[in-house]
């Protein structure tokens, strides 16, 4: 197993490739994407392809451990909902999840509600959960 395996199971196909424009095509299509690599990122699914998620940087990644060549970013440019519904001047307004979040982008806490992307301490690896839970919210 492997990052490669990890991505054609949880992250396929990329966010912004060709594929990705002709397949994600309904909101659904985007919200089960980004389901998908959430899901992907449970402690026992990397472990079941051998791969790490840590921060790096301040930056969240997948990778193989040791192998710092190839990774999966998790932000933005890996969001399938980003990829679709972020805009120029219009940032997050139009994405679903921010809409059932009173209108909060993913990385803002609401009241007595962690955000789903920003959920941990710095240098902490994302609690891929509370994103998962709002995204079954979302189907």
């Amino acid at each position: 197993m492997s990052l490669q395996s990890w991505k054609e199971e949880f992250y396929s196909p990329e966010v912004g490739t060709q594929e990705y424009k002709e397949t994600v095509l309904t909101e659904r299509d985007v919200v089960l994407h980004s389901l998908r690599k959430w899901i992907g990122l449970l402690p026992y699914n990397l472990e079941s392809h051998g791969v790490i998620h840590e921060v790096i940087h301040g930056c969240d990644i997948v990778m193989e451990e040791n192998d710092d060549e190839e990774y999966v970013e998790i932000n933005d440019s890996s969001c399938s909902l980003c990829f679709t519904y972020s805009k120029p001047f219009n940032g997050c307004k139009l994405c679903p999840l921010s809409k059932v979040r009173d209108d909060l982008p993913c990385h803002i806490d609401r009241e007595n509600d962690p955000a789903p992307y920003y959920n941990g301490d710095e240098g902490v690896a994302i609690n891929p959960e509370i994103m998962i839970s709002w995204l079954v919210y979302l189907m």
